[in-house]
């Protein structure tokens, strides 16, 4: 168990036990994720090793010490993990979930219990029976053969929908380092308008539209991050979409240890890019491979990576607009070439 007094005492990071609304059980600091939004300290640490979490923003919180160690001393994972372990504590996960109802510290609200996302009932497991042979001819048509694509609908847990908002849409559930916090769906349907519908966070949107709440903004996650996060390999690429993901991490991941990931757009969020740093140490090859017609989007979200070793990679000269549209041995000599 780590005593967190004994630690934030020894690297100067102020903290408090107790006080005015809070909950018996956990020691307080600012909350390294929120920056200057916290004029408080409201990120609560368990004492019972139960992990941490912000009442602000519930998307702030875990249960590996090293990602807290690292956002509050602005540390790489691997740094964290050394300190940790320096103090004879150990740094790998903790196992069970938050519990406590941690009170606000100035505000009269308090955070409730962590809602468990679930996908409702039109939204079915993919598998290549029944109508979900749509789904997997569409995964057909990006490069996949049958046993790739029902492979990698496994893998990756993908749905399927049939009605209701996301209906004759391609499920792709996002997930952080332990549990489902929203998804998107991609259109099956030639020509449709809106190629990508995503889970709001909206709760009144939600009730209309007769779905649960998204755990926070897709933009504030990657794809694969619980993978990426615990994962070390010969390289990463990081996409705009997350057909183009599941294709560069389905066939270059076993073969080439490159992993995939997306950011969801041609924009990066500041959540992403902390991940991003994090993860940075434990790949030696990082690419930011966009679409075809990112133009200057893509020297914009570089110029946020560059320090930590990441690096713009241009599609090769072909008919295709975006890494998922390339043939798979096309792509993953072009991935291998670039991680030699």
């Amino acid at each position: 168990m780590i005593d967190w007094a004994k630690f934030f005492d020894k690297h100067h990071v102020e903290y408090v036990e107790g006080g005015d609304s809070t909950a018996k059980g956990n020691i307080y600091v600012r909350c390294p994720f929120c920056g200057d939004a916290d004029q408080g300290h409201h990120m609560g640490i368990s004492l019972k090793g139960k992990g941490w979490g912000c009442w602000r923003d519930q998307r702030h919180r875990g249960r590996d010490p090293r990602r807290l160690v690292g956002a509050v001393l602005g540390v790489p994972l691997a740094k964290a993990g050394e300190l940790l372990k320096l103090d004879g504590e150990a740094p790998g996960f903790v196992s069970m979930p938050i519990s406590e109802r941690v009170k606000a510290m100035k505000a009269g609200d308090e955070i409730k219990d962590t809602f468990k996302l679930k996908f409702p009932s039109e939204i079915k497991p993919l598998n290549n029976e029944g109508q979900g042979r749509l789904f997997i001819a569409y995964l057909k048509s990006r490069g996949f053969d049958d046993e790739e694509a029902a492979e990698a609908a496994f893998r990756y847990k993908l749905r399927y929908a049939m009605r209701g908002v996301f209906s004759y849409r391609l499920v792709i559930p996002v997930y952080d380092e332990y549990e489902l916090v929203t998804w998107t769906g991609r259109s099956i349907v030639e020509d449709e308008e809106i190629r990508y519908k995503t889970l709001s966070k909206d709760p009144t949107k939600g009730a209309l539209e007769g779905m649960p709440k998204a755990l926070g903004s897709i933009t504030d996650f990657l794809w694969n991050e619980g993978t990426i996060l615990k994962g070390t390999g010969r390289g990463l690429v990081i996409c705009e979409g997350p057909i183009d993901a599941i294709k560069v991490d389905y066939f270059c991941r076993q073969s080439l240890g490159v992993y995939g990931t997306c950011i969801f757009g041609k924009g990066i969020s500041n959540q992403q890019v902390s991940v991003l740093h994090e993860i940075a140490p434990y790949y030696k090859h990082k690419y930011l491979l966009l679409d075809r017609d990112a133009g200057r989007e893509k020297h914009k979200l570089i110029t946020r990576l560059y320090h930590w070793g990441y690096r713009l990679l241009d599609l090769p000269k072909g008919n295709f607009k975006d890494p998922g549209g390339m043939p798979k041995d096309k792509l993953v000599d072009f991935i291998e070439l670039k991680c030699a």
